[in-house]
Parts: structure tokens; C-alpha cells; sequence
């Protein structure tokens, strides 16, 4: 998967376009002088994603075995792997970019 980018003056002409993307390909992200200003990502994506995130500081800040126990339950229901490979393709791509600059 490759990141599109698109700058930023043409985002409001593509707008339709730019919605479509981002729920076909996950994200977009729009760029201002070839610098990344701003990321669109779908909103289920965007919400399994967020949801990952605060499992993830649950189990940071467990301070017994119960606490982390319901942090694993919580976090293997709401199946975050599903979104495994696309966040490493992502982070890959926006590395691979900053390298290239």
C-alpha cells in the first residue's frame, strides 16, 4: 500500500475524491509544500485505531494482575490485529518518505 498525497490547495476541489480513498485505501494525506499537514483516515479505521491505543494505556498503567487481565479481555474483543499490517505498511511508508526528503 502507498500513501497518496495530494496538496493541500487541490484537497477542496477533490474533496468526493478524497473521501473515497480514505475509505477504499484506509488514509490520505494531504501535504502543503510537499510537507504532511494533514492525515484523513477512514472513521472505523480511525475508531479501531484509537480504541487499540487506549487498551494499550490500560495495560501500560495496570497496577495488579486483575487490571491487566480486563485490559487483555478488552483489548481481545475489540480484535485490534485487524488492523496490524496496514498500520506497519503505513509507518513504513511515512518512514520511507521522511528518509527520501
Amino acid at each position: 500500500m502507498t500513501i497518496l498525497r495530494i496538496p493541500l490547495t487541490e484537497a477542496a476541489r477533490r474533496l468526493k475524491q478524497i473521501r473515497q480513498i480514505a475509505q477504499d485505501q484506509g488514509v490520505v494525506v494531504l501535504t502543503n509544500h510537499d510537507k504532511p499537514v494533514l492525515i484523513v483516515v477512514e472513521v472505523e479505521r480511525g475508531k479501531r485505531l484509537l480504541e487499540g491505543t487506549d487498551h494499550l494505556a490500560k495495560l501500560l498503567v495496570a497496577d495488579n494482575l486483575l487490571s491487566f487481565a480486563r485490559a487483555i479481555s478488552a483489548a481481545d474483543e475489540q480484535r485490534p490485529g485487524i488492523d496490524v499490517d496496514w498500520i506497519k505498511q503505513a509507518l513504513r511508508d511515512l518512514q520511507a518518505d521522511e528518509r527520501a526528503k
